[in-house]
């Protein structure tokens, strides 16, 4: 069966794939990142799925309309977060860290927010970014086979939420073997060798790795990293934090997120 994760911008989304590629490539499993330039490349996300076959599909930037489109059976999970620190975050990458794209943030994007105040800065980020929050207000949050699940929850304690979501998914197992870590170490090697044919299928990921790979891949150590292969002069990972939007929104500029999603809090249980 496949599996998916439903992603937003600015909700960790880059975090939670690597861990997910990582995982993938020990199981032997395949994975796609689809972006909607991806997408478009297939005409449909049905036929992304049908033609590559993956199992595990990752979709960093998801809406409702993109449950609508998965017609194959799919166990899920989704993430959302405060949308003020959503649009706090957005400010800060679009404005220093995050890769230039033809998307947002565009190049006259970030040397737009170069040149405002903080204040207009994040103004005009909203005018520009809603539509990250209007995908989290339009989703359904209903899905019998999507386990919902908060940044906050995820970034504060890491190991037993992704206890909760893989056991949801049916690929998590309690009790590791020697044997399993051979067999994880074998699937890496047969990846960066190109000899993907050749790799062992799992069923299930055991609580040891998934542990080892999330100190591995903690905020601390990604946001310690040199980042020149991906074209940012800064950390992508800023800081992480919940709640960070009460030291750079005020009072107006929340009322205007609330005025222009209303009752967002509390439909998203902020």
């Amino acid at each position: 069966m496949l599996r998916v994760f439903f992603g937003h911008h600015k909700c960790a989304s880059q975090w939670i794939t690597l861990i997910i590629e990582r995982m993938c490539n020990e199981m032997g499993w395949k994975s796609i990142c689809a972006y909607q330039d991806t997408i478009n490349k297939y005409k449909s996300l049905q036929h992304l799925i049908e033609t590559e076959k993956p199992d595990f599909l990752i979709l960093p930037e998801s809406s409702h309309n993109r449950t609508i489109e998965i017609k194959s059976e799919y166990f899920g999970f989704h993430i959302i977060r405060d949308p003020r620190d959503i649009i706090v975050s957005c400010y800060f990458s679009h404005k220093k860290s995050h890769k230039i794209s033809n998307y947002i943030p565009t190049l006259e994007h970030r040397e737009k927010l170069n040149i405002l105040s903080k204040k207009e800065g994040i103004n005009y980020e909203f005018s520009i970014s809603y539509v990250f929050i209007e995908n989290l207000y339009r989703w359904k949050y209903n899905y019998s086979n999507i386990y919902e699940t908060k940044f906050e929850v995820l970034t504060q304690h890491p190991e037993q939420e992704f206890y909760k979501i893989l056991s949801f998914l049916t690929i998590l197992k309690d009790q590791g073997s020697f044997m399993d870590g051979l067999i994880y170490n074998y699937n890496r090697f047969c990846r960066k060798t190109h000899l993907t044919p050749f790799v062992i299928k799992l069923n299930k990921y055991n609580k040891n790795q998934l542990n080892r790979i999330i100190r591995q891949l903690s905020f601390k150590n990604l946001k310690q990293e040199k980042n020149k292969n991906l074209g940012r002069t800064t950390s992508h990972y800023r800081k992480g934090e919940s709640g960070d939007w009460k030291n750079h929104l005020d009072e107006s500029q929340e009322k205007m997120i609330l005025d222009f999603f209303p009752n967002i809090l509390e439909k998203l249980k902020y």
